[in-house]
């Protein structure tokens, strides 16, 4: 770790699916990517990075609200609003027909199909916002599992102030301290 502290996290925690059936085994978030549990994901230290008046986003899963409100709460940190919802589609199609079934992905979900993802914000402190025209909606296709739309990164990056820290990170961004088991490394300096 390192004795740095960030004006802004982004975290995707690796939450540790229920599966209910063979098939959803095979679906699971669980056979792509290292998961944990909601107590071992505590062990990360949120509170000792971010700066005294910080920003930390972060993704939750829709069945377990309850289990990110105790991850914010164990941090220290307060939870003040849904600073994104990423509605999933099937393409990046310009002329999307938003009536449509087939432009929206169809996830997965214990009642209903899932599609959207939120990100909640919790702050420590009194975080200043630097702008007022960041959109809570992302609409943006669908990629590999779990990997989110750069998008929300560069809605933080004007939103908040840095230094920035990206965790459970898949690439490399300029300007970002980025930390994850599936980083990929270019070679080049970020």
């Amino acid at each position: 770790m390192t004795g740095k502290r960030f004006g802004s996290i982004g975290a995707d925690p690796q939450w540790k699916f229920l599966t209910r059936s063979a098939a959803g085994e095979g679906r699971s978030a669980n056979i792509h990517y290292k998961t944990e549990e909601v107590d071992k994901i505590k062990d990360l230290p949120v509170n000792q990075l971010l700066a005294d008046d910080g920003a930390f986003y972060m993704w939750m899963v829709d069945w377990c609200p309850q289990d990110a409100l105790d991850l914010l709460s164990h941090w220290g940190l307060r939870h003040v609003t849904t600073a994104f919802t990423w509605i999933k589609t099937n393409g990046d199609d310009p002329d999307l027909n938003v009536w449509e079934k087939s432009t929206w992905h169809l996830g997965q979900g214990y009642w209903s199909r899932a599609n959207p993802e939120q990100c909640w914000l919790a702050t420590k402190g009194n975080p200043k916002r630097l702008y007022a025209d960041v959109r809570q909606l992302i609409v943006a296709p669908v990629m590999e599992h779990s990997r989110k739309p750069d998008e929300w990164l560069d809605r933080i990056e004007r939103l908040t102030e840095g230094d920035y820290l990206e965790l459970n990170a898949r690439r490399p961004r300029r300007g970002w301290t980025c930390w994850g088991d599936e980083l990929e490394w270019t070679g080049r300096a970020a």
